[in-house]
């Protein structure tokens, strides 16, 4: 009984929490320190103002990278992955963690010589989060999506489950 139980509360959790998801930069991705991140994904929303923060260790808050705006036609229609898979709507922008010129935006790096930056990409026209995957969350996603699978199980199951993710350099 135990093991239903948390099976079916993965599967709600992950059916609650994925509403869209970031496929670049992956969770623990090196990038250059000054260069610039591009940022890819979907909500499932249209026409979605959708951020991306990065976390200042010296302030302890969250500061805007840059904002966009979701597509207004779905790049894949509901249902197109599976019975249950919603609309999806692509967004992408570039961002710079910080800049050489602003020695104050290196504070969104942590650690030296190497360092990691904590991101998070928000759909703020729905006020939540977007699901950040691995390395391999998105062929891990596309070699085991079918059409009886349940698209959220299948998303999370996959590593898309990460509201907060990394990104490194090395100095």
């Amino acid at each position: 009984m135990i093991h239903r139980t948390s099976v079916a509360f993965v599967a709600l959790a992950a059916a609650v929490g994925l509403s869209g998801c970031v496929v670049t930069p992956y969770d623990g991705q090196v990038v250059g320190k000054y260069s610039n991140v591009s940022v890819f994904g979907y909500t499932d929303h249209p026409s979605a103002s959708v951020v991306v923060e990065a976390y200042n260790f010296t302030t302890g808050g969250w500061e805007s990278l840059g904002t966009t705006t979701s597509a207004a036609t779905a790049s894949y229609g509901a249902g197109y992955w599976s019975s249950n898979s919603p609309a999806l709507y692509q967004y992408s922008l570039s961002v710079q963690v910080a800049d050489q010129a602003n020695p104050a935006t290196e504070a969104r790096w942590t650690g030296w010589p190497d360092g990691s930056a904590k991101l998070r990409v928000r759909d703020t026209s729905a006020n939540r989060s977007l699901s950040a995957g691995e390395f391999d969350s998105l062929s891990c996603f596309l070699s085991t999506i079918e059409p009886s699978s349940d698209f959220y199980y299948t998303a999370y199951d996959c590593g898309f489950q990460l509201s907060e993710f990394w990104l490194g350099y090395i100095g």
